[in-house]
C-alpha cells in the first residue's frame, strides 16, 4: 500500500528510533525493540515446477524481504526484488548509500510476524489496470481447505518459521499475532478452537523438530471488541461472554502442551519412552528379526525370478 520510496523512508525512521532507544533508553529499560512484517505464507501451486517457484520466492522478496532484508541481512533490498525489477524497466527502487546502510542494517533485537493464512501461487500475466506490483504471479487456493474466510493452512506458519530461519540464522522469532475470523455471535466457535490447536501444534513443530529460534506465541485476539470476529471473549450488551476458545487456549498453557480432558498437566519427559529404550540398551535382538525379515524377502523374490524365466523358456 505504499511506494517503494515512502517504504525506503519507513525503514530510515525505524532504524533511527531504534538507535534512539538503543542510545538513550535500553540501558535503564533493558527492553528490545523490532518491528512486526504480515507474513501470510505463499506455497508454489506445483512444487515440482519451477515456473510456480520462482513466482512463489518473489512474492515472499516483495512481502517480507522488502523490508527484512535491509534490517536483518545484507543491509540493501534483496537480489530478485531488484532483478525483477530491472526486468520490468522500472527504476522505482531506492538505492542505499553507506550512509543509511549502516544506519538500517542490524537493527533488530528480534523477528516478528503476523500470520493468519496461506495461499497457491502460480506464474501469470496480471492485468495491469489491477495488480500495481506486476509480480505476474496468480494466487489461488485448495478447494479441500477449511475457509473463513480466508484459508485455514497450519502448516503455512511452520513453513514461514523455517523461512525466517534459512534467511537469517538464529534470529530470535515472535509470532505477534494469529488468529481466524469467526461469527462474532457464535460462541461455541469451533473453528477458532480447531484453528489455534494446530496452529500452536506447527509453531511447536518448528521449535522442537526444526530448530527455529521461536521466543513467543500470541493468538489473535482476546476481545471481539477491538476487532469484531477474532476474539475469545465477546460482548452481549455489558455482558462478558467467554467463548470455547479461550477455555481451549487457557487449557493448553495450563497444561503445557494438548491434553485429553480431565489428564494432569504434563511435564518433560526425564527417560526415553519404553520402545526407544529397548532398541538403545538390548538392539541385537531386533537387528536379527530386522535380518531374518530381509533374508526372506530375498528369498521369496529370488524363487518368483526364478520360476517366472523357467516358464518363459517352457514357452518357446
Amino acid at each position: 500500500m505504499v511506494s517503494y520510496e515512502e517504504g525506503h523512508q519507513m525503514l530510515r525512521a525505524h532504524a533511527l528510533a531504534w538507535h534512539a532507544y538503543d542510545r538513550e533508553f535500553r540501558h535503564s529499560q533493558g527492553g528490545k525493540v523490532s518491528l512486526a512484517l504480515h507474513m501470510d505464507w505463499v506455497e508454489p501451486a506445483f512444487s515440482f515446477s519451477r515456473e510456480d517457484v520462482e513466482p512463489a520466492k518473489r512474492v515472499l522478496d516483495f512481502r517480507v524481504g522488502w523490508f527484512a532484508e535491509p534490517i536483518f541481512g545484507s543491509g540493501d533490498y534483496p537480489l530478485g526484488m531488484r532483478s525483477w525489477l530491472r526486468q520490468l524497466n522500472s527504476l522505482d527502487l531506492p538505492v542505499f548509500n553507506e550512509e543509511d546502510r549502516q544506519l538500517v542494517k542490524g537493527t533488530y533485537d528480534f523477528f516478528a510476524i503476523s500470520h493468519f493464512s496461506t495461499k497457491l501461487v502460480t506464474h501469470a500475466k496480471e492485468d495491469s489496470y489491477t495488480y500495481g506490483a506486476k509480480l505476474e504471479v496468480q494466487h489461488m487456493i485448495d478447494t479441500t481447505w477449511i475457509m473463513s474466510p480466508r484459508p485455514v493452512v497450519p502448516w503455512g506458519l511452520r513453513k514461514a518459521l523455517n523461512w525466517v530461519t534459512e534467511h537469517y540464522r538464529d534470529v530470535p522469532v515472535y509470532v505477534m499475532a494469529n488468529g481466524v475470523q469467526e461469527d462474532p455471535a457464535r460462541f461455541k466457535d469451533s473453528l477458532r478452537v480447531y484453528y489455534l490447536y494446530n496452529y500452536i501444534n506447527e509453531a511447536l513443530k518448528a521449535y522442537t523438530l526444526d530448530g527455529v529460534n521461536l521466543k513467543g506465541y500470541f493468538a489473535y485476539a482476546l476481545s471481539d471488541e477491538r476487532d469484531p470476529g477474532f476474539g475469545m471473549y465477546g460482548h452481549v450488551q455489558e455482558e462478558v461472554i467467554i467463548k470455547a476458545s479461550l477455555s481451549n487456549y487457557r487449557n493448553i498453557i495450563q497444561h503445557n502442551g494438548f491434553p485429553i480432558q480431565g489428564a494432569p498437566p504434563q511435564q518433560c519427559p526425564s527417560r526415553p519412552c519404553i520402545g526407544c529404550q529397548l532398541l538403545v540398551t538390548r538392539p541385537w535382538p531386533v537387528v536379527g528379526f530386522l535380518m531374518l525379515v530381509g533374508s526372506g524377502v530375498l528369498i521369496t523374490l529370488g524363487l518368483i525370478i526364478y520360476y517366472t524365466a523357467k516358464r518363459h523358456k517352457e514357452c518357446y
